[in-house]
Order: structure tokens, then C-alpha cells, then sequence
């Protein structure tokens, strides 16, 4: 993972853009940002335990991201949505999707020796997108942010169908990823048998289903939004004694 000063001068990215045939650049005109890049800038000013430095520290976390001049977008309407997930609403832009973070993103956890998942800080939701474009090779950037915080993003647009289950399990298999038991999880009804781990790498993937994948015309089996996490603290000790 990418290691930054948070002093340093946050960047726009343009590099892995799609041009269009004319030549003009299609995606980031304003400039957008890699999300390790975002990420690694971001405070950890409060320190802890509890729901209530969680709270405590989103709070500060979402002010920081006020505090760098994203581009603010306005949450978008309902007849410009062309799809909407649990977590996104989704329109299509060119080569590129766009995905406002509407809903509550979720992030992996472990409790009570179990599996389960809770509202991810912005920090948390910026790894996992830095987590899909290192282990995945997506280009996931961050263009902007809501007026609540929530991020927008965009990411190259994939033309296909969805994967069986089958398929899916065999694209992870071959990259070293085992699946979690479902007695080994606690979490809800819509994200049970969906976990998996990658030892190797100690990351923790949930909501592995086939919404959450493309189906190239070559073939190709490819992930377009997962909940990843880098294994921490009781995360560590669940998948080592899995």
C-alpha cells in the first residue's frame, strides 16, 4: 500500500483515464484522485475504542475531506440513476461509471470471534477501493464528494453478463482466496456465504456474489465492487484460526 506524508500537496490523477475518439480526455475533467492517495493523507487523530470513537473519529475524517476542496457533486435524481446497489447509485458516463455513495458503506469486521461487518469510516471505504485497484487491477479515483461526505467515484465500464457463483468461486480460487464458513460468519441474511480470505495477503473480502462481477465477451471474470479490508488487530487472530 501506497505510504504518504499527510502534508504533502494532494495531486489530481489523470493517468489510466479512457480518451475519447476525438482525443479529449472523458473521465476526471476537473481532476479526480487515486484513493490510496486520499487515503493515506487522512489524520488519525482520534485514538481508542467503542462505537463512540468510531463516531468520534468519522466526524473528524469526514471535516478533513470538506477541508481539501473535492469537488462537491449534488446527490443525483432519480431519473439520471441508470442502476442502484445497496450501497451506490450508479450512472453511466462514457467509458467510465460513476457511483455516488448514497447508502451506508460496510466493511468487514470480526466480533465475538465471528465474522460480521459495520459502517465503514471514510478511511475504511478509501482502502477498500485502494484494495480492488492493487489486488484487481481496477482504476477506481475519487472525483468528488457529496455534501454529507460520501464519496463519488468512477471506474472503467465493463460490457458483459454476471458470472455464476461456480465461476466466481473459481476466478477467486486461482488468485488464493478461501472461502470463509458460513458458520464462521455473523453477518446479514444478504451478505451470508459471500466471505472469503486471502491468507497470503491477510485481507478479508465480503459480498462476493454475482451483482458484484462482470463477465467480459472475452470471458474474463472481473470484480467491480467488493468490501475489502486489510486484516488488523482481531481481524489477525479470526483468520488465523480459521
Amino acid at each position: 500500500m501506497i505510504k504518504c506524508r499527510i502534508d504533502e500537496q494532494l495531486e489530481p490523477e489523470a493517468a489510466n483515464s479512457s480518451p475519447s475518439s476525438d482525443g479529449e480526455d472523458e473521465s476526471c475533467p476537473g481532476g479526480c484522485f487515486l484513493p490510496a492517495d486520499v487515503r493515506c493523507r487522512i489524520p488519525a487523530t482520534v485514538s481508542g475504542g467503542g462505537k463512540g470513537a468510531i463516531f468520534a473519529q468519522e466526524k473528524e475524517e469526514i471535516g478533513f475531506l470538506k477541508s481539501v476542496g473535492f469537488r462537491i457533486f449534488e446527490k443525483p435524481g432519480e431519473h439520471q440513476i441508470h442502476a442502484r446497489g445497496k450501497e451506490h447509485s450508479v450512472i453511466l458516463e462514457g467509458r467510465r461509471v460513476i457511483k455516488y455513495l448514497t447508502e451506508t458503506a460496510l466493511v468487514p469486521i470480526a466480533e465475538n470471534r465471528k465474522l460480521g461487518v459495520r459502517k465503514a469510516l471514510p478511511s475504511e471505504y478509501l482502502e477498500r477501493l485502494e484494495l480492488m485497484n492493487e489486488h484487481f487491477l481496477d482504476d477506481v479515483r475519487i472525483e468528488g464528494i457529496l455534501e454529507n461526505g460520501n464519496f463519488v467515484t468512477s471506474q472503467s465500464r465493463l460490457e458483459g453478463d454476471e458470472p455464476s457463483e461456480k465461476e466466481i468461486s473459481e476466478f477467486l480460487h486461482e488468485l488464493g482466496w478461501t472461502r470463509i464458513s458460513a458458520n464462521q460468519q455473523n453477518l446479514p441474511h444478504n451478505l451470508m456465504a459471500t466471505a472469503w480470505v486471502h491468507q497470503k495477503g491477510e485481507i478479508v473480502m465480503v459480498d462476493a456474489r454475482p451483482p458484484n462481477f462482470k463477465k467480459t465477451v472475452l470471458g474474463e471474470v472481473l470484480p467491480i465492487d467488493l468490501m475489502l479490508i486489510k486484516a488488523t488487530g482481531p481481524l489477525i487472530t479470526f483468520i488465523e484460526n480459521l
